[in-house]
């Protein structure tokens, strides 16, 4: 007698995650779209803001609006700078991605006021790489505080 069922493949079973294939401790969850592109936005939109043909507030609130603009812009980078460097160097220790994630605000700050010297109506200014250099360290103080 022949047995006339029908085989059917097993299918084998999923083997358990090895250490190796688990995100590092500390990784970030969500991909490139998440942690990446945000500050690469972020930057575009500096850099769009510091063009020409943009016009600039002018708000008295005696503060130099421009300078506190610069503080706020580069606190921010900063930050979604740090978040980018967790995502993509998620072996390093995060003190270290937070000063790196300093220089990478500062060079885009360079990189602005560079850019800013070819442009008709705007002009490039030391004191705002030093405001620019500001918000990102006060990005880092913060985040060593919530830590």
């Amino acid at each position: 007698m022949v047995d006339s069922s029908p085989v059917t493949p097993s299918l084998p079973s999923p083997r358990p995650p090895t250490p190796s294939s688990l995100p590092p401790e500390g990784a970030l969850r969500g991909g490139f779209a998440r942690n990446v592109l945000p500050a690469l936005v972020w930057a575009i939109a500096i850099f769009v803001g510091g063009s020409s043909g943009v016009p600039q507030p002018h708000i008295d609130v005696g503060l130099p609006t421009d300078k506190v603009n610069h503080v706020g812009a580069f606190l921010g980078l900063q930050l979604l700078s740090y978040r980018a460097l967790r995502y993509a160097l998620p072996q390093r220790r995060r003190v270290s991605l937070r000063w790196l994630a300093v220089l990478v605000a500062v060079l885009v700050g360079v990189a602005l006021e560079l850019y800013q010297l070819g442009l008709p109506d705007r002009s490039a200014d030391v004191e705002d790489v030093m405001a620019d250099g500001v918000g990102a360290l006060v990005g880092a103080l913060a985040l060593t505080l919530l830590r």
